[in-house]
């Protein structure tokens, strides 16, 4: 098991950023996402309602979505466009905003007017085509919602209310299988759909128990001839699916964790599943209240390989991993976003650190 005095950080602060509200108060980073293009953007949602914009290299600001509506739950980008974004909010719409005009208002709004009952919409997913969009609400009264829209035409195409008894925390579309749905909820139960088949009762293909409030779900495949589940929940634990086995194939709990990582810091919550390159492995970021990241690669055992020091000062709320690149993304209750890359070994780094040395003796100059 790795402890904190022998891992070495496979990591480094490349830049980072403060987000600052109107009278100069911090505030929190609730979720990043990436888009899919060679130049890409960033965009965090904020403790304000806010919707910051940012190019990937350098964190340089680019735009601001002002406050939309009441309570700012997820956001989204387009597999397709990365131009195009989606929001959501808990006052029961999802919003679509074209990066590439005035973000003064969105271009379209998917709302569910059916009964005249507003549905706080408390997370979402667009699927693989960008041709559906599946919103989850709290519990209504009795019923918690899995509404599902048309984007071409803005229609609400139904929903599914029988498969979950509280509030949905959330649902992912699968990367690779356009038809294929995971949601979790407060309920303790994760379920996965083919949403192609006609009724809710047929759509609903696999139903796992993690026990617990259902705070993050991640799909981990890496093709479509795989199904890789990951579950984070609100009591800190991590659970991984594959395929149709209702039995986790593995389980990894915080107290474990804690018992490996022989450290005055703590692991004291778990942030974000990644894919990792090892077989029958997966990567695993956890935070400590003083804003330290730790990555591991869990599978039946656990071992620490990097730990991400200098950047946080507060609770990390969100993490994207760049796979191409191996970059991390990280944002936390601080208000700083901070981009961690992945060093070279030494011996490499000498390498191009010579390499460069005598490149520049003989470079040219254009004027």
């Amino acid at each position: 098991m790795g402890t904190s005095d022998t891992v070495e950080s496979e990591y480094s602060l490349s830049s980072s950023i403060s987000m600052r509200g109107e009278a100069q108060e911090e505030l929190y980073i609730l979720d990043l996402v990436i888009s899919r293009s060679s130049n890409s953007l960033v965009a965090s949602s904020l403790s304000d309602g806010k919707i910051q914009l940012f190019k990937l290299e350098g964190l340089q600001k680019t735009d601001s979505i002002k406050k939309h509506g009441e309570g700012l739950t997820g956001i989204r980008f387009s597999h397709e466009n990365p131009q195009i974004l989606w929001s959501s909010y808990s006052d029961g719409k999802i919003c679509c905003w074209d990066l590439r005009k005035e973000v003064n208002k969105p271009i379209q709004e998917l709302k569910d007017t059916s009964d005249n009952e507003v549905k706080p919409i408390s997370c979402f997913d667009v699927d693989l085509s960008d041709t559906f969009v599946c919103g989850g609400t709290e519990l209504i009264i009795e019923d918690s919602f899995l509404l599902f829209w048309d984007v071409r035409t803005s229609q609400l195409l139904g929903g599914y209310w029988d498969s979950h008894t509280d509030d949905i925390t959330e649902v992912r579309y699968h990367p690779f299988k356009r038809d294929v749905l995971a949601s979790g909820s407060t309920d303790g139960l994760v379920n996965i759909f083919d949403v192609k088949e006609a009724t809710e009762e047929d759509a609903l293909q696999l139903t796992l128990n993690c026990n617990s409030s259902v705070n993050t779900l991640a799909w981990l495949s890496q093709n479509d001839h795989e199904d890789q589940l990951s579950c984070i929940t609100h009591d800190e634990n991590m659970y991984l699916w594959e395929n149709d086995d209702v039995i986790p194939k593995f389980t990894v709990k915080r107290e474990q964790l804690k018992h490996s990582f022989q450290n005055t810091e703590n692991v004291d919550y778990l942030v974000k599943t990644f894919p990792d390159n090892q077989p029958n492995s997966v990567q695993l970021l956890t935070g400590t209240a003083s804003g330290q990241c730790l990555l591991w690669a869990v599978s039946k055992e656990n071992n620490m390989f990097s730990i991400l020091n200098g950047g946080h000062q507060g609770i990390i709320r969100a993490a994207q991993l760049i796979e191409e690149s191996q970059t991390i993304l990280t944002g936390a209750e601080d208000g700083r976003i901070c981009v961690w890359i992945k060093e070279t070994s030494s011996e490499n780094f000498k390498a191009l650190s010579g390499i460069k040395e005598k490149l520049s003796k003989y470079r040219i100059q254009p004027y």
